[in-house]
């Protein structure tokens, strides 16, 4: 069975995917945050939040939805 996980501790992500009625958990990542410095300022926290979901996704079944 699919199950939508949140990899993020941010309550407001949380609160959003609660209104719209999705059922999911949150799965926080344990990895320690690493920028690429030579990455444009813009694109740093998409680079980081690819990471945080790499990492989760590696702790779930292959069907789950990860969402960041």
């Amino acid at each position: 069975m699919k199950k939508i996980e949140l990899a993020s501790g941010s309550p407001g992500r949380k609160e959003l995917l609660t209104q719209i009625g999705l059922d999911f958990t949150v799965i926080k990542s344990d990895i320690e945050e690493k920028a690429d410095m030579s990455l444009p300022v813009m694109d740093i926290p998409k680079e980081l939040s690819c990471q945080k979901a790499v990492d989760v996704c590696k702790k779930l079944n292959s069907e789950d939805c990860v969402i960041i």
